[in-house]
C-alpha cells in the first residue's frame, strides 16, 4: 500500500509539473504575440550565434534553452528564453555533468534571460553582478579586473563590476548609468562587444512581466549607448 501511495504522489507531482510548464508556455506564447515576437515552445539548442559569444552564464550548464522568444527593435535583435543548469549548493555549474562521486546536494537553477545583439553597440567586455549574488569566477576565468567608483559608495555596495579595460568602463558607467542601476533591482549583466545579456540568478520571470524585463534591458542599453564610449 505504501508503494502504491508513493507512486500516486509521484504521478501527481509529475503531472502538476507538466501542467505548470504547459500553462507557462501558453502564457509566454500570448505575450510574444502581443509584443510582435516569434515564439518556439519547449526545449531547444542554444542558438549558435549566441553560444559563440562566450557569455559566462552558458558555461554553467548544457546548451539547452526553453521557450524562445525572438524579435527586432530598431537595429537590435532581441531574444528572451529560459536557461537551466545544475550545480552543487554554494557552487557553480559546469558544461559537463556533475561528478558522479560528488556527494553534495545538487540544485536545479533556472532563470529568464534577455539577449540583445546590435552591430552598433561595440561595448567593452564587462560583467556586472549583485554583491549578494551567487558565486561567480568569471573574473578569474576571463581575466577581468574589479572596477569601483570612489564617489559612489551606493553603487559599489550593490554591484560587483569587473572588466577587461577598467578605464573604458569608468568612462562608460557615467553618473546616469550608475544612478539607473542603483535605483532598480539588481540584475546580472554580461557584455561582449555587440552582445549583452541580462538575467537575475535563479529567477524565472512571470510571463506577464516579460515586457517589463525587456524595457529594463533596453533602457540600460540605451544609457550605455548614450554614455561616453572609448575610442575605437
Amino acid at each position: 500500500m505504501k508503494l502504491i501511495a508513493l507512486l500516486i504522489v509521484a504521478a501527481l507531482i509529475v503531472g502538476a509539473f507538466f501542467y505548470f510548464e504547459k500553462t507557462r508556455s501558453d502564457a509566454l506564447a500570448r505575450v510574444a504575440n502581443e509584443i510582435g515576437f516569434r515564439f518556439k515552445a519547449g526545449q531547444q539548442t542554444l542558438p549558435p550565434a549566441l553560444d559563440k559569444v562566450g557569455f559566462y552564464l552558458f558555461s554553467q550548464g548544457s546548451r539547452q534553452i526553453t521557450n524562445l522568444m525572438q524579435g527586432h527593435k530598431g537595429d537590435a535583435d532581441i531574444a528572451v528564453f529560459g536557461y537551466f543548469y545544475d550545480a552543487g549548493v554554494g557552487m557553480e555549474g559546469q558544461r559537463e555533468l556533475p561528478n558522479s562521486n560528488d556527494d553534495g546536494e545538487i540544485q536545479r537553477r533556472g532563470q529568464s534571460v534577455v539577449w540583445i545583439h546590435s552591430e552598433s553597440l561595440r561595448l567593452p567586455d564587462f560583467d556586472l553582478t549583485p554583491v549578494r549574488g551567487a558565486i561567480r569566477r568569471v573574473a578569474q576565468e576571463n581575466h577581468l579586473q574589479r572596477v569601483t567608483f570612489d564617489g559612489n559608495r551606493a553603487f559599489d555596495e550593490k554591484y560587483i563590476l569587473t572588466a577587461r579595460d577598467p578605464a573604458a568602463i569608468r568612462a562608460l558607467f557615467n553618473d546616469d548609468v550608475q544612478a539607473f542601476l542603483v535605483e532598480r533591482p539588481a540584475f546580472t549583466f554580461e557584455s561582449r562587444g555587440n552582445d549583452i545579456l541580462l538575467y537575475r540568478d535563479q529567477e524565472r520571470v512571470a510571463p506577464a512581466r516579460i515586457p517589463d524585463l525587456l524595457n529594463l534591458a533596453e533602457a540600460f542599453v540605451d544609457r550605455l549607448s548614450n554614455a561616453k564610449k572609448p575610442a575605437d
